[in-house]
Protein backbone atom coordinates (compact mmCIF):
# COMPACT_ATOMS: atom_id res chain seq x y z
CA UNK A 1 0.00 0.00 0.00
CA UNK A 2 1.64 3.76 -1.23
CA UNK A 3 1.93 6.13 1.26
CA UNK A 4 -1.07 8.44 -0.90
CA UNK A 5 -3.64 5.35 -0.62
CA UNK A 6 -2.35 5.19 3.33
CA UNK A 7 -3.05 8.46 3.87
CA UNK A 8 -6.46 8.52 2.12
CA UNK A 9 -7.97 5.54 4.71
CA UNK A 10 -6.39 7.32 7.48
CA UNK A 11 -8.58 10.48 6.89
CA UNK A 12 -11.58 8.54 6.00
CA UNK A 13 -10.95 6.81 9.52
CA UNK A 14 -10.66 10.14 10.98
CA UNK A 15 -14.04 11.00 9.80
CA UNK A 16 -15.53 7.83 11.32
CA UNK A 17 -14.39 8.22 14.14
CA UNK A 18 -14.96 11.71 14.75
CA UNK A 19 -18.54 12.15 13.34
CA UNK A 20 -20.19 10.85 16.07
CA UNK A 21 -23.87 12.33 17.34
CA UNK A 22 -23.48 14.42 20.16
CA UNK A 23 -24.60 12.34 23.54
CA UNK A 24 -26.85 14.58 25.60
CA UNK A 25 -29.21 13.59 28.44
CA UNK A 26 -33.04 13.74 27.98
CA UNK A 27 -34.10 17.17 28.67
CA UNK A 28 -37.20 16.84 31.49
CA UNK A 29 -39.17 19.32 30.17
CA UNK A 30 -43.09 18.65 31.11
CA UNK A 31 -46.39 19.56 30.17
CA UNK A 32 -45.40 21.35 27.09
CA UNK A 33 -48.57 21.79 25.72
CA UNK A 34 -50.31 22.40 29.13
CA UNK A 35 -52.94 19.93 28.67
CA UNK A 36 -52.00 18.27 32.36
CA UNK A 37 -54.09 21.02 34.25
CA UNK A 38 -57.13 21.66 36.78
CA UNK A 39 -59.16 23.37 34.43
CA UNK A 40 -63.01 22.51 35.34
CA UNK A 41 -65.61 21.52 33.18
CA UNK A 42 -67.94 25.23 32.88
CA UNK A 43 -70.17 26.31 30.06
CA UNK A 44 -70.71 30.13 30.45
CA UNK A 45 -73.72 31.66 28.41
CA UNK A 46 -73.55 35.06 27.34
CA UNK A 47 -75.85 37.02 28.13
CA UNK A 48 -77.93 40.32 26.45
CA UNK A 49 -77.37 39.26 23.17
CA UNK A 50 -79.83 36.97 21.99
CA UNK A 51 -78.92 33.68 19.69
CA UNK A 52 -75.19 32.98 20.98
CA UNK A 53 -73.72 29.70 21.86
CA UNK A 54 -72.00 29.05 24.79
CA UNK A 55 -68.76 30.73 25.17
CA UNK A 56 -66.65 27.98 26.11
CA UNK A 57 -65.22 25.72 28.15
CA UNK A 58 -62.65 26.34 31.35
CA UNK A 59 -62.82 27.71 35.16
CA UNK A 60 -63.19 30.72 36.71
CA UNK A 61 -61.50 33.43 38.92
CA UNK A 62 -61.58 36.79 40.60
CA UNK A 63 -59.30 38.72 38.29
CA UNK A 64 -56.41 36.68 38.42
CA UNK A 65 -56.20 33.13 37.14
CA UNK A 66 -57.74 30.23 39.17
CA UNK A 67 -55.96 27.86 37.06
CA UNK A 68 -52.76 25.80 37.18
CA UNK A 69 -50.75 23.12 34.62
CA UNK A 70 -48.37 21.06 36.07
CA UNK A 71 -44.33 21.97 35.80
CA UNK A 72 -45.20 25.82 34.86
CA UNK A 73 -45.95 28.66 37.31
CA UNK A 74 -47.70 31.47 35.46
CA UNK A 75 -46.99 34.08 38.17
CA UNK A 76 -48.82 37.21 39.22
CA UNK A 77 -49.48 38.66 36.59
CA UNK A 78 -52.10 38.50 34.36
CA UNK A 79 -51.36 34.92 32.39
CA UNK A 80 -54.50 32.82 31.82
CA UNK A 81 -54.95 29.05 30.82
CA UNK A 82 -57.16 28.61 27.90
CA UNK A 83 -58.61 25.44 26.46
CA UNK A 84 -58.65 26.33 22.57
CA UNK A 85 -61.80 26.78 21.04
CA UNK A 86 -63.50 29.79 19.59
CA UNK A 87 -61.62 33.09 19.33
CA UNK A 88 -63.83 35.79 20.74
CA UNK A 89 -65.81 33.60 22.95
CA UNK A 90 -63.31 31.53 24.85
CA UNK A 91 -63.45 32.15 28.39
CA UNK A 92 -60.46 33.01 29.66
CA UNK A 93 -60.96 32.28 33.17
CA UNK A 94 -61.19 35.25 34.94
CA UNK A 95 -64.38 37.64 35.71
CA UNK A 96 -64.73 41.82 34.85
CA UNK A 97 -64.32 43.56 31.69
CA UNK A 98 -67.92 42.53 30.35
CA UNK A 99 -71.57 42.72 31.26
CA UNK A 100 -71.15 38.77 31.49
CA UNK A 101 -68.42 38.67 33.69
CA UNK A 102 -66.12 36.50 31.46
CA UNK A 103 -62.78 37.84 29.88
CA UNK A 104 -62.44 37.61 25.80
CA UNK A 105 -60.43 38.17 22.85
CA UNK A 106 -61.66 39.60 19.30
CA UNK A 107 -61.75 36.88 16.45
CA UNK A 108 -64.28 35.51 13.89
CA UNK A 109 -62.51 31.61 13.19
CA UNK A 110 -62.19 29.41 16.11
CA UNK A 111 -58.22 28.72 17.41
CA UNK A 112 -57.58 25.08 16.37
CA UNK A 113 -54.30 23.28 18.21
CA UNK A 114 -51.17 24.44 16.29
CA UNK A 115 -48.87 21.43 17.53
CA UNK A 116 -47.37 19.62 14.29
CA UNK A 117 -47.36 15.45 15.04
CA UNK A 118 -49.95 15.87 18.02
CA UNK A 119 -53.12 13.95 17.64
CA UNK A 120 -55.33 17.15 17.92
CA UNK A 121 -53.46 19.02 15.32
CA UNK A 122 -55.39 21.01 13.69
CA UNK A 123 -58.50 20.71 16.28
CA UNK A 124 -60.47 22.60 19.07
CA UNK A 125 -58.71 20.04 21.42
CA UNK A 126 -56.35 21.35 23.41
CA UNK A 127 -54.54 24.35 26.01
CA UNK A 128 -52.63 27.32 25.58
CA UNK A 129 -51.53 30.25 27.86
CA UNK A 130 -52.51 33.81 26.98
CA UNK A 131 -50.43 36.27 28.50
CA UNK A 132 -50.97 39.73 28.78
CA UNK A 133 -48.20 41.83 27.27
CA UNK A 134 -48.41 45.35 28.89
CA UNK A 135 -45.99 46.06 31.20
CA UNK A 136 -48.05 47.08 34.15
CA UNK A 137 -49.50 43.33 34.10
CA UNK A 138 -47.06 41.16 32.59
CA UNK A 139 -45.86 38.11 34.70
CA UNK A 140 -43.22 35.43 33.66
CA UNK A 141 -44.31 32.18 32.90
CA UNK A 142 -41.64 29.31 33.99
CA UNK A 143 -40.26 25.86 34.55
CA UNK A 144 -37.36 24.32 35.99
CA UNK A 145 -35.55 21.87 33.58
CA UNK A 146 -32.88 19.26 34.18
CA UNK A 147 -30.92 17.02 32.44
CA UNK A 148 -29.20 19.79 30.24
CA UNK A 149 -25.50 19.48 29.98
CA UNK A 150 -23.32 22.63 30.59
CA UNK A 151 -22.25 24.25 27.84
CA UNK A 152 -24.24 22.40 24.86
CA UNK A 153 -26.27 24.55 22.79
CA UNK A 154 -30.16 23.86 23.33
CA UNK A 155 -33.14 24.83 21.33
CA UNK A 156 -36.44 26.15 23.00
CA UNK A 157 -38.95 25.57 20.16
CA UNK A 158 -42.98 27.05 21.28
CA UNK A 159 -46.04 28.01 18.96
CA UNK A 160 -47.15 31.80 19.57
CA UNK A 161 -49.84 33.79 18.24
CA UNK A 162 -51.30 37.57 19.23
CA UNK A 163 -54.49 38.90 19.79
CA UNK A 164 -56.21 41.55 22.21
CA UNK A 165 -59.12 41.89 24.46
CA UNK A 166 -62.32 42.26 23.85
CA UNK A 167 -64.11 46.44 24.26
CA UNK A 168 -60.61 47.67 23.89
CA UNK A 169 -59.69 49.41 20.74
CA UNK A 170 -56.75 49.79 18.78
CA UNK A 171 -53.68 47.94 17.28
CA UNK A 172 -51.36 45.81 18.99
CA UNK A 173 -48.40 44.56 18.76
CA UNK A 174 -46.97 41.41 20.67
CA UNK A 175 -43.74 39.42 21.22
CA UNK A 176 -42.17 37.01 23.60
CA UNK A 177 -39.12 37.34 25.41
CA UNK A 178 -37.27 34.08 26.33
CA UNK A 179 -34.55 32.69 28.27
CA UNK A 180 -33.34 29.19 29.19
CA UNK A 181 -30.70 30.27 32.39
CA UNK A 182 -30.04 31.68 35.65
CA UNK A 183 -31.07 34.71 35.16
CA UNK A 184 -35.32 34.74 35.16
CA UNK A 185 -36.91 37.53 32.73
CA UNK A 186 -38.73 40.33 34.06
CA UNK A 187 -39.93 43.47 32.50
CA UNK A 188 -36.76 45.48 33.21
CA UNK A 189 -34.48 42.52 32.41
CA UNK A 190 -35.63 41.05 29.37
CA UNK A 191 -33.65 43.59 26.29
CA UNK A 192 -31.10 42.27 28.08
CA UNK A 193 -31.35 38.97 29.66
CA UNK A 194 -33.53 37.62 27.29
CA UNK A 195 -33.74 36.71 23.50
CA UNK A 196 -37.24 38.47 21.62
CA UNK A 197 -39.00 35.71 18.95
CA UNK A 198 -40.61 37.20 15.78
CA UNK A 199 -42.77 40.45 16.22
CA UNK A 200 -46.26 39.74 15.95
CA UNK A 201 -49.30 41.57 14.96
CA UNK A 202 -52.75 40.59 14.74
CA UNK A 203 -54.24 40.45 11.52
CA UNK A 204 -57.38 42.81 11.07
CA UNK A 205 -59.54 41.96 8.34
CA UNK A 206 -61.86 44.72 9.44
CA UNK A 207 -59.52 47.24 10.63
CA UNK A 208 -59.07 47.83 14.41
CA UNK A 209 -62.49 48.41 16.29
CA UNK A 210 -65.53 46.50 17.65
CA UNK A 211 -66.92 43.54 18.16
CA UNK A 212 -67.85 41.17 14.92
CA UNK A 213 -71.10 40.05 16.67
CA UNK A 214 -72.66 43.20 17.90
CA UNK A 215 -75.26 45.46 15.46
CA UNK A 216 -74.20 49.00 14.71
CA UNK A 217 -76.30 51.76 14.15
CA UNK A 218 -76.95 52.87 10.32
CA UNK A 219 -73.69 54.37 8.66
CA UNK A 220 -70.90 52.55 11.69
CA UNK A 221 -68.56 49.80 10.54
CA UNK A 222 -68.96 46.66 11.63
CA UNK A 223 -65.20 45.80 12.65
CA UNK A 224 -63.12 43.71 14.63
CA UNK A 225 -59.33 42.68 15.71
CA UNK A 226 -58.86 38.88 15.08
CA UNK A 227 -56.35 36.49 16.85
CA UNK A 228 -53.76 36.13 14.46
CA UNK A 229 -52.47 32.88 12.98
CA UNK A 230 -50.06 30.34 15.08
CA UNK A 231 -46.35 30.78 14.01
CA UNK A 232 -43.54 28.11 15.23
CA UNK A 233 -40.24 29.54 16.94
CA UNK A 234 -37.25 28.62 17.57
CA UNK A 235 -34.45 30.22 19.64
CA UNK A 236 -31.25 28.73 20.84
CA UNK A 237 -29.67 28.88 24.42
CA UNK A 238 -26.27 27.64 25.86
CA UNK A 239 -26.80 25.70 28.91
CA UNK A 240 -25.17 27.10 31.94
CA UNK A 241 -26.18 24.55 34.37
CA UNK A 242 -27.62 20.65 34.30
CA UNK A 243 -30.84 22.15 35.89
CA UNK A 244 -31.88 25.52 35.19
CA UNK A 245 -35.10 27.70 34.56
CA UNK A 246 -36.81 28.49 31.69
CA UNK A 247 -38.83 31.72 31.56
CA UNK A 248 -41.77 33.77 28.86
CA UNK A 249 -42.42 36.47 29.12
CA UNK A 250 -45.22 38.49 26.98
CA UNK A 251 -44.05 41.79 25.66
CA UNK A 252 -46.41 43.94 23.96
CA UNK A 253 -47.44 47.63 23.14
CA UNK A 254 -49.34 49.80 23.55
CA UNK A 255 -50.17 49.83 27.37
CA UNK A 256 -53.39 50.16 28.24
CA UNK A 257 -54.67 48.11 24.96
CA UNK A 258 -54.53 44.67 26.42
CA UNK A 259 -52.03 42.81 23.31
CA UNK A 260 -52.06 39.17 24.23
CA UNK A 261 -49.51 36.75 23.39
CA UNK A 262 -50.80 33.14 22.98
CA UNK A 263 -48.03 30.24 23.89
CA UNK A 264 -48.42 26.15 23.37
CA UNK A 265 -46.28 23.32 22.40
CA UNK A 266 -43.38 24.07 24.09
CA UNK A 267 -40.15 21.82 24.02
CA UNK A 268 -36.38 22.07 24.60
CA UNK A 269 -34.12 19.97 22.70
CA UNK A 270 -29.96 19.63 22.65
CA UNK A 271 -28.82 20.97 19.48
CA UNK A 272 -26.59 18.28 16.83
CA UNK A 273 -23.50 20.06 16.30
CA UNK A 274 -20.16 18.69 14.83
CA UNK A 275 -17.33 18.74 17.17
CA UNK A 276 -13.89 20.37 16.92
CA UNK A 277 -12.49 16.93 15.94
CA UNK A 278 -14.79 16.52 13.21
CA UNK A 279 -14.34 19.57 11.44
CA UNK A 280 -10.34 18.53 11.51
CA UNK A 281 -11.25 14.72 10.31
CA UNK A 282 -12.79 16.12 7.58
CA UNK A 283 -10.41 18.54 6.16
CA UNK A 284 -7.74 16.00 6.56
CA UNK A 285 -9.68 13.28 4.90
CA UNK A 286 -11.10 15.36 2.07
CA UNK A 287 -6.91 16.57 1.57
CA UNK A 288 -5.86 12.65 1.36
CA UNK A 289 -8.91 11.66 -0.94
CA UNK A 290 -8.19 14.37 -3.13
CA UNK A 291 -4.28 13.13 -3.28
CA UNK A 292 -5.65 9.86 -3.83
CA UNK A 293 -7.80 10.79 -6.65
CA UNK A 294 -4.69 12.81 -7.99
CA UNK A 295 -2.28 10.14 -7.92
CA UNK A 296 -4.59 7.02 -9.05
CA UNK A 297 -5.29 9.46 -12.16
CA UNK A 298 -1.82 9.84 -12.51
CA UNK A 299 -0.73 6.20 -12.65
CA UNK A 300 -3.87 5.95 -15.07
CA UNK A 301 -1.86 8.09 -17.86
CA UNK A 302 1.47 6.57 -17.16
Amino acid sequence: MNATLRAAIGGLSAIGLCTTNLSAQAVTLVNGDFSQNNLTSTTLTERGIAGNPPLGTGSSGILTNTATATGWSFGSGLNWLVSMGNAYRDNLNIKGGRGDGTQQMYGNTPILNPIVGSQNFGTTNGFYVVADGDPGFASTITQTVSGLTPGQLYAVSFYQAAGQQRTFEGGTIEQFAVNLGSTVLTTSNYKTAGKLSRLMSPIQPYGPGRDVDVTLPSGQTNTATAVSPWQQETLTFTADAASTTLSFLAVGLPGGKPPFSLLTGVSVTAVQAPEPFTIIGTIVGGAAALGLRKKLKSDKNT
